[in-house]
């Protein structure tokens, strides 16, 4: 067998510049920190989806599986959807969801007590529906788009279609489209089902692109390693 001889560390150290060396033990410490925080935030994510699972099954067990309501939402766990995304698009017509999310949409029909100078979502300002509905859509709507961008980078493949690329898995437009209906017969606001179905699709494909955006961002800042924290991604008007 062949001998090959190996430098000591002692004659190996000589060439090594010992700024160099502190710089690597420090990128190794804060990594070190950092899958550390990862990992703890991974074990939260699954106890707090573990959870809002309970709920969905709650609300399933609630209707009955034979609901159309209940094959959506099953539809929807099969789609590997997270819970509280799922829980996030059907809160506008269960009171305790909309708690639960921290929701405050408006019971009183007074319409002096509506703030009049709220910022709708882009889709909503224009459409053909008293004040009170405009702003309770805006509510659920907005809460739903900020569940999704708490964590855009987990959640993006969640929510992708798989197949169309722009647009919001199938189960979740057809939950959206399914909740805002119900809530437009509750209101006793006249609409047509394929306008709601294209309002929603409107909304999807923004959520999308955004999330894209931010996709696009993240990889690029990744490339130049550039820490994620001290960039703003939400530069867009509508997130």
């Amino acid at each position: 067998m062949e001998n090959f001889e190996v430098d000591s560390v002692q004659e190996g150290a000589e060439g090594i510049d010992p700024s160099a060396l502190e710089r690597a033990q420090e990128k190794a410490r804060e990594n070190a920190k950092q899958a550390k925080k990862d990992k703890s935030k991974e074990a939260k994510q699954k106890q707090n989806e573990g959870a809002l699972y309970d709920i969905v099954i709650q609300v399933i067990d609630h209707l009955g599986y034979n609901h159309e309501l209940s094959r959506l939402l099953v539809q929807a766990l099969s789609y590997n959807v997270p819970s509280k995304i799922i829980l996030a698009s059907v809160a506008i017509i269960f009171d305790s969801i909309q708690e639960y999310l921290g929701m405050n949409l408006i019971k009183d029909e007074n319409e002096s007590n509506f703030d009049q100078n709220k910022t709708l979502l882009p889709q909503i300002q224009n459409q053909d529906m008293n004040l009170k509905v405009k702003l309770n859509l805006n509510e659920w709507l907005s809460n739903f788009d900020s569940i999704i961008f708490e964590d855009p980078k987990f959640n993006f493949t969640k929510v992708l279609d798989p197949y169309t690329k722009d647009t919001l898995k199938k189960p979740l437009i057809e939950l959206l489209a399914y909740s805002n209906q119900e809530y437009f017969q509750r209101e006793n606001v006249d609409f047509n089902p394929q306008n709601v179905i294209n309002f929603i699709n409107l909304f999807s494909e923004n959520i999308i692109d955004r999330l894209v955006k931010f996709k696009d961002n993240q990889f690029e800042l990744e490339a130049q390693n550039i820490p994620k924290e001290d960039i703003n991604f939400e530069d867009d008007p509508n997130s």
